[in-house]
């Protein structure tokens, strides 16, 4: 075994030993090989996903933002069941409450309909009939003139009677509240098995069809709101002092748009990122018209919005759309 080792070490000597000197500064031997400088590595810089070229920073006044849909949201399967109906496609505007996935829910109706056979005041108002015999029956013993020829005990079952026919209306008017709950909780099961639009928008994606089988939390549909887009990005520090909430600002945005845009400064967020210089900004643009895609990219140099552009940026923000009619 020892001497397998040692002439494997010989053996990687002899194939290391060209290659060294192969590699050796002119006028070394192969013996001085050990003793030359060795070769410094390249530092490798870790760069932020955030971080652009200084150029890049310094002839936009800002980082790069990307264009989001104000609000956008997937509705997911409120229970496992069977898809009955989907009354909407693609590219459809939709407004707030229309229903958008219904799921099969005669279970659910027949829950209901139970619940509200449950909830019926009948129980309470035959206890209350009971109660008022009860005390007719009572109150016609204590009218009795000679209290010589009523017993003791007729009298005592007579006032026991009225306590009873009293504790029933209590029980019955206790479980008269439970079964109008239980009523209210099928309702509103019932009513989750609708889907319905939470905002006005757009039906970006249907993830289903009608008559599939759905599990519970899996997504059936995407809806947007596209009549305000949102960007977020980072400007340049030496925009902190200058910007206001609530100013119209250019926006230069970059294909398939490829022009210039109106953006509302909504938000200006207090804290400096160190690294960058920068700071984050919301912008609002309005898309009333629904002209303008989601996932386009915009530039801010810190250009205020002429007169002319914010007048045609707050006409477009009242319109309102062909499609949303």
């Amino acid at each position: 075994m020892i001497r397998r080792i040692c002439a494997g070490l010989c053996l990687g000597a002899v194939l290391v030993l060209p290659v060294l000197t192969e590699n050796a500064p002119a006028g070394l031997s192969p013996t001085q090989v050990h003793a030359a400088k060795p070769v410094e590595a390249t530092p490798v810089k870790l760069v932020s996903a955030r971080l652009q070229s200084s150029e890049e920073l310094s002839s936009h006044g800002s980082l790069p933002g990307i264009v989001q849909p104000s609000q956008r949201v997937e509705l997911l399967a409120p229970a496992d069941g069977i898809l009955r109906e989907i009354p909407v496609k693609e590219g459809q505007w939709i407004r707030t409450g229309q229903v958008l996935v219904q799921l099969d829910d005669s279970m659910a109706k027949a829950a209901v309909r139970v619940a509200e056979a449950a909830a019926g005041p009948a129980e309470v108002k035959l206890a209350q009939v009971d109660l008022k015999l009860a005390q007719a029956e009572l109150q016609r013993m204590l009218s009795i003139p000679d209290r010589r020829a009523l017993a003791d005990v007729e009298l005592d079952r007579a006032k026991a009677a009225v306590e009873r026919a009293d504790a029933a209306v209590n029980r019955a008017r206790q479980d008269h509240l439970q079964a109008a709950g239980t009523l209210d909780v099928e309702r509103r099961r019932l009513q989750q098995l609708h889907l319905k639009a939470p905002f006005d928008g757009v039906v970006v994606r249907v993830s289903t069809q009608k008559g599939a089988s759905v599990v519970r939390a899996i997504p059936l549909i995407t809806v947007a709101n596209l009549s305000t887009l949102k960007v977020e990005l980072f400007a340049d520090l030496k925009h902190f002092s200058t910007l206001r909430i609530g100013q119209d600002y250019v926006l230069d945005a970059t294909a398939p748009v490829n022009r210039a845009l109106v953006g509302r400064l909504v938000s200006r967020e207090p804290l400096i990122d160190a690294a960058t210089k920068t700071f984050r900004c919301v912008f609002e643009i309005a898309n009333t018209d629904g002209r303008l895609p989601a996932g386009f990219t915009v530039q801010f140099s810190g250009e205020v919005a002429g007169t002319n552009v914010a007048s045609s940026h707050h006409r477009q923000l009242r319109a309102i759309p062909a499609g949303h009619k």
